[in-house]
């Protein structure tokens, strides 16, 4: 791996060149992002099919179609960090022009998974999600468990807002949960360090990219309904639209605000800590050891 040669070049950047940068690279790179993401992606898209097919199969009116379109939203936010593993870890290979294999990162990431389930399902409260799910299935009002997802997910913005880089402090930076020695920086110090002076800035950034994924959202659901109205002749939301071409859209936002967001610990690490230079000295002590040896 050579750290003085990236992908993309290490700068500080705006928030509006980010976006712009994140769109780019996810149209150039939209194959093997699409693999490593469909991996993960599979089980929970089952898992949101079986918890919302009710809704619709209830009462299938526009009215239930619109609440299960908000409802499975919901199940996929809370779930996109889990299913994502597999992404951060290729973005991170392919940042250093690395060869990649889909094998190895299914087992790298394998290797991360009890770190990742602790930091998203216990220390950040995604296990509530699946408690809330079991004990609190749907029916035919909804209020109960709309009203309480809604609050979970509310809770879930506020963490992610302002600490949204745990996956890749565990994945690419590769701290450990905990350590007896003296020294080693845990995935909570780090995460402290690298969130907490920038909070701010951090919150901003979060709610500017969460109104642009919306609004490629809307616009690849538009895109979607008028297709499937051309080319079909059915230009009503009916059950298929629902449980079919809005998770793929949502799953679609998934992958580009995952690449935002690793774009996004980047340009932290630049302004934050220097990473350009730490790059370039690491790389010439790497090339001066070689030649020593």
């Amino acid at each position: 791996m050579q750290l003085d040669q990236t992908k993309i070049t290490i700068r500080e950047r705006s928030l509006g060149e980010l976006l712009d940068l994140a769109f780019r690279f996810t149209v150039l790179y939209f194959k093997p992002l699409f693999c490593c993401t469909v991996i993960l992606v599979i089980p929970f898209a089952i898992f949101n099919w079986w918890v919302t097919h009710p809704i619709v199969a209830l009462d299938n009116t526009a009215e239930s179609n619109w609440r299960c379109i908000w409802y499975m939203s919901q199940l996929v936010f809370l779930e996109a960090p889990l299913a994502t593993i597999i992404t951060t870890l290729f973005l991170g290979r392919v940042m250093f022009l690395q060869e990649v294999s889909y094998r190895s990162l299914i087992k790298e990431s394998w290797h991360f998974l009890g770190r990742i389930l602790w930091s998203q399902l216990i220390v950040r409260g995604g296990l509530l999600l699946f408690v809330f799910i079991f004990y609190f299935p749907i029916d035919e009002s909804l209020l109960d468990s709309e009203m309480l997802l809604l609050m979970l997910c509310i809770g879930t913005v506020v963490i992610r807002a302002s600490r949204p880089f745990v996956n890749e402090i565990i994945l690419l930076e590769r701290n450990p949960i905990r350590s007896k020695e003296e020294g080693v920086i845990t995935v909570g110090r780090r995460s402290r360090a690298l969130h907490r002076p920038s909070v701010n800035d951090l919150v901003a950034s979060w709610l500017l990219t969460a109104f642009a994924c919306v609004v490629v959202f809307v616009s690849l659901l538009s895109s979607f309904w008028f297709a499937n109205g051309v080319l079909l002749g059915q230009w009503q939301i009916r059950t298929i639209f629902v449980e079919v071409y809005v998770p793929v859209a949502l799953w679609l936002i998934v992958i580009f605000s995952t690449v935002v967001r690793f774009l996004l610990y980047l340009d932290l690490r630049i302004r934050r800590e220097g990473w350009e230079i730490e790059l370039k000295v690491r790389a010439a002590a790497n090339e001066l050891k070689e030649q020593l040896v």
